[in-house]
């Protein structure tokens, strides 16, 4: 099979017929990853496929190489969806994983990627998903994902947002490198900050928020994540930031908050109710974003449709991150 046919099924998946799939103007559809409830995350072919489906925005995670250019990867390490342990198997750290940072992005170029496997139990985390263990996507770079919306937009008509998060930034500082000019600098060399369509700018460290709001201007959309302390996304306590308190510090600076589904809504004897923090955020005026919607783990007694539905009703929230990004409410 040709190594360039995830291009090949990107293409493909433009023809699906979309004018019925466009979101509303009050509620976004946020491709996390791509369309990565159906193809790996991250890929042309997912970029493409959300792009075909009429979406809102598309994300963008950033993960700086060891020669400092930007790559679309969630992962600080590459061994749970890429083949580096066969391509590159003396290259792993003491700790039996392979940093990108670790490599060059003519290295990264080498590499294929695949569905997501767990580090521990070495299968599928999602298992109805596009096959494990088919190594056949090349590595997306931040300028190679831009040039694609773009070039999309322009030959559908639309405008597609690009939705981009800065990766542990205390973890590439720890590694001897400043990663918010590189970033400011790719999203502006690659065009995603040219004004033809929505920038979006995410982070879990709120420092390097407040930093690139300083530095960068008020005219950037911020994004505040907040996700949970045992994920162990660097320094910030995350329970605080869910408070009242917290989201009046996180007002200061961003437009908005990224929160886990749980964190938002308590899902209780068969019905959906808004956790405190909704009100807080609505409040200040902060765009509300919950991550992530995904079929595989909506709580057992509901469907996706219906915290979909629960999510952009009468009352709701501003958007969605989502793995199926054609299913609309």
């Amino acid at each position: 099979m040709p190594s360039n046919w995830s291009i090949l099924i990107g293409v493909l998946f433009l023809m699906i017929p979309t004018p019925f799939l466009s979101s509303s103007q009050e509620f976004r559809i946020i491709a996390h990853r791509g369309a990565s409830g159906y193809v790996v995350e991250h890929t042309v072919a997912s970029t493409a496929m959300a792009h075909a489906m009429g979406v809102d925005f598309i994300e963008q995670d950033i993960v700086f190489t060891r020669d400092r250019v930007p790559v679309v990867l969630h992962d600080l390490t590459l061994e749970t969806n890429t083949d580096v342990a066969h391509r590159f198997p003396d290259r792993g750290r003491e700790d039996g994983r392979y940093y990108v940072v670790d490599f060059t992005a003519e290295e990264l170029r080498q590499l294929r990627k695949g569905e997501r496997n767990h580090p521990l139990f070495r299968r599928a985390v999602y298992p109805s998903r596009y096959p494990s263990g088919d190594y056949a996507f090349p590595l997306l770079f931040l300028d190679e994902a831009v040039r694609l919306i773009k070039g999309l937009d322009r030959s559908t008509g639309r405008t597609t947002g690009f939705y981009v998060e800065l990766k542990h930034p205390e973890f590439h500082l720890q590694q001897g490198m400043d990663p918010v000019p590189l970033f400011m600098e790719a999203l502006r060399e690659a065009g995603a900050l040219d004004g033809e369509a929505p920038c979006f700018i995410q982070c879990f460290h709120p420092e390097t928020l407040q930093r690139i709001r300083k530095l960068y201007g008020r005219e950037l959309t911020l994004i505040q994540l907040i996700g949970k302390n045992r994920w162990q996304e660097g320094s910030t306590d995350f329970e605080a930031l869910l408070t009242e308190e917290g989201i009046r510090s996180i007002a200061r600076y961003a437009d908005g908050i990224g929160i886990p589904l749980d964190d938002l809504v308590e899902f209780a004897d068969g019905e959906l109710r808004w956790k405190p923090v909704k009100d807080h955020a609505q409040s200040r005026g902060l765009l509300i974003h919950p991550f992530t919607l995904r079929k595989e783990t909506v709580p057992a007694g509901y469907t996706y449709e219906q915290v979909l539905a629960f999510l952009a009703g009468e009352g709701g929230v501003d958007g969605v991150f989502t793995d199926f990004p054609d299913i609309r409410p």
